[in-house]
């Protein structure tokens, strides 16, 4: 895998691709020789792009790095750099930048020091290291062993995904978020993953506001600290609610001899329950105005499996290829 360069003087915008590397491009090998891609020269980028070596024109952005036959080459195009082909180029690191300045975190923060345009260094991906999914959004926690989604949900079914300034998809049940998920090759976080995750974000406050912010962004929660963890995760904890795969029990009979009765999932059968409730699935994270509630450890456990919520919404994760 490449390796971010932290000791350059274009400082975290610096890809050092690894010495001796061998890459494959229509049908013959090719050695590539060692290189320190900065993302602030205009002659690492694609032509259609050289304008992006200005850090505010890549904020936020997936960004992928070429072989070609005459030199390495970063692009935003997902399949080929302009005035290539796939028989003239391959695909071989992405990544994604981050959005904003990190401020407000300690320096023991992993994001600490980052500005807006910096390669967020947990999303570097490469052919060999990389989410079974598409890498697209992701981050990699090596302390759950997964790559996490940067950012909340928003699209459904196929159209899922983690990108910056998307809707995010909330009012869906904790089913149907499992099966967006499905529909892309991941799955939702347990709750110790979101925990070990969400680990870094700001604690026992939400977001600047206290209202609902609709779109995926690089917010700030109400001590003034940027809301992303240590793996470059954003809106993890007061933003939004968000149902985690684990699931419990609600009987809501002190006696523990209410009456059982069949209820609702959706339209894919019942579920025959005692008590009112049944069923629950578990949100983490805490929402937009709970303030001193909110944070890594913060849990919600009332609500059916069955129930959609404004105020809640969700966060997808994947295993390396291979793992």
């Amino acid at each position: 895998p490449s390796i971010l360069s932290t000791t350059t003087t274009g400082g975290r915008r610096t890809l050092v691709t690894p010495s001796g590397l061998e890459v494959v491009i229509n049908g013959a090998p090719r050695s590539i020789p060692q290189a320190n891609i900065d993302l602030a020269t205009a002659a690492n980028w694609d032509t259609a792009y050289a304008a992006w070596a200005t850090a505010a024109n890549r904020i936020g952005k997936d960004l992928y790095l070429y072989a070609t036959l005459d030199r390495l080459i970063v692009s935003p195009n997902a399949t080929v750099p302009t005035g290539y082909t796939a028989d003239s180029s391959r695909k071989i690191i992405g990544f994604q930048c981050v959005p904003a300045d990190i401020v407000g975190v300690a320096a023991s923060h992993e994001a600490y020091g980052f500005l807006a345009g910096d390669i967020a260094y947990p999303s570097i991906w490469d052919l060999l290291f990389r989410p079974e999914c598409a890498p697209e959004g992701m981050s990699w926690d090596p302390k759950v062993n997964l790559w996490v989604d940067i950012w909340l949900q928003s699209g459904t079914g196929t159209t899922t995904a983690s990108v910056m300034g998307g809707t995010i998809t909330d009012t869906r049940e904790q089913y149907n978020h499992a099966k967006d998920f499905a529909a892309v090759g991941k799955r939702m976080l347990d709750i110790a993953e979101f925990e070990i995750t969400a680990s870094g974000s700001p604690e026992a406050v939400n977001i600047a506001g206290s209202a609902d912010p609709v779109v995926t962004g690089a917010t700030l929660a109400t001590n003034g600290a940027s809301q992303v963890s240590h793996r470059f995760c954003w809106q993890m904890t007061g933003v939004m609610y968000q149902w985690c795969r684990d699931t419990g029990y609600r009987n809501d009979d002190a006696s523990y001899s209410g009456a059982w009765s069949w209820k609702s999932t959706g339209g894919a059968g019942q579920q025959y329950t005692q008590g009112a409730i049944g069923a629950v699935g578990l949100l983490a994270g805490g929402f937009w105005p709970d303030g001193s509630y909110c944070g890594s450890r913060c849990r919600r456990a009332n609500d059916a499996r069955s129930a959609a919520s404004a105020i809640s919404g969700s966060r997808g994760c994947a295993r390396s290829r291979g793992a």
